[in-house]
């Protein structure tokens, strides 16, 4: 992998060309706030922002049935991207994501 966008000393992105590590520096007094996963996130590359978009739609109306927390808006991110996070019923944060520079390989 190769650092595909490093916006401060605390955060890095990795890729190999297909996919994305996000790298987050954990702050000195930080507490995880959820004991089920002692992960930050999960990230799940969608192939654009309407796909973004759609996901959260389709997510949002289906929460009970699925046993799943929204926890943010669709939001654009200062390197482009386009995404939201949410909970999922084992205590994992998801971020669905749409990478520009990963847009032409993925699916849906």
């Amino acid at each position: 992998m190769h650092v595909a966008w490093q916006p401060d000393p605390d955060n890095v992105y990795l890729t190999s060309g297909r996919d994305n590590l996000a790298l987050h520096r954990v702050r000195a007094g930080h507490r995880v706030l959820h004991e089920a996963s002692p992960l930050d996130h999960l990230g799940y590359v969608v192939p654009t922002s309407d796909s973004v978009r759609a996901w959260h739609e389709r997510l949002s109306k289906r929460t009970h049935e699925f046993g799943i927390t929204i926890l943010t808006a669709v939001e654009q991110h200062r390197d482009g991207a386009t995404s939201f996070y949410v909970r999922d019923p084992a205590g994992n944060k998801l971020q669905i994501v749409h990478l520009p520079e990963l847009s032409s390989e993925v699916g849906e």
